[in-house]
């Protein structure tokens, strides 16, 4: 990691490294292996908020009656776990256009 960087920072810096210098199929795949895990993480976040919304729902929270300044728990979690769902598959398609680009690489 570079000196002085935050870690979230640096691999966003890295990431456009390899995709400014991407020629090889080597470089692509390696590529859509960054965007097929990062697409894991963001399925697995949305389930973990689907779960939430779940408990919820299942706990009473996130109504009016039990959490009167904060009744939206539930629609939150269901928001966030559609919009990490959404995620996922913008970065499954990301992934696969690399894959593609490997195959025709030479």
């Amino acid at each position: 990691l570079t000196q002085g960087v935050p870690p979230e920072k640096a691999t966003k810096t890295k990431m456009i490294k390899m995709i400014e210098a991407a020629k090889t199929p080597a470089d692509h795949k390696a590529i859509a292996d960054h965007y097929k895990a990062e697409a894991a993480l963001a399925a697995a976040k949305a389930a973990e908020h689907e779960q939430m919304a779940a408990a919820y729902k299942k706990s009473g929270f996130g109504t009016v009656a039990k959490t009167p300044n904060a009744p939206g728990t539930i629609e939150h979690c269901n928001n966030l776990a559609k919009s990490y769902k959404a995620m996922a598959e913008d970065l499954t398609a990301l992934a696969k256009e690399h894959d593609a680009m490997a195959a025709k690489t030479k």
